[in-house]
């Protein structure tokens, strides 16, 4: 019964959750400090966010490849990799915070569009899906991003 899903307790689910089924909604200003970071990586200036990230930070991006290090690293990294693109645009379909409770870990899930151009005017869309967790300082130190090639819409007649 899905209604009672809310309440049951992880080790009563089949398949069990190798990680958690106990959430509940987190903190809202983990879901602004998601949208600061979109934001900066739209307008192509990540140093504002440094304050962000904690010491060590962690990245599984959609393409198979990680990045692992302290944040000076990681961010000058993803700051030479957004240089590649001359735009970015976002949109945000869906963000929520959420807690894992049994964990006691802070996430924040977020949904969208990035509309990129290349240095040669090349321009390519893509769907996100990223899922971040916050350490106890209220700093980011992971992320797990899933994404699919968006494909234009159809010309209408």
């Amino acid at each position: 019964d899905l209604h009672s899903f809310p309440t049951r307790r992880s080790s009563d689910l089949e398949p069990a959750p190798s990680y958690s089924a106990s959430f509940e909604v987190g903190d809202a200003k983990n879901a602004e400090a998601i949208l600061a970071l979109w934001k900066a990586w739209d307008e192509g200036d990540l140093g504002p966010t440094k304050p962000l990230f904690a010491d060590s930070v962690t990245f599984y991006f959609s393409d198979g490849s990680e990045m692992k290090g302290a944040r000076d690293s990681t961010t000058a990294s993803a700051q030479a990799y957004r240089n590649m693109f001359s735009a970015v645009k976002s949109t945000m379909h869906a963000i929520f915070p959420t807690k894992s409770i049994d964990k006691n870990e802070n996430w924040v899930c977020i949904w969208g569009t990035e509309v990129r151009t290349d240095k040669k005017g090349k321009t390519d869309s893509v769907h996100l899906q990223e899922t971040w967790r916050f350490n106890s300082a209220g700093k980011v130190d992971l992320l797990y991003q899933y994404s699919q090639v968006a494909k234009p819409k159809a010309a209408s007649k």
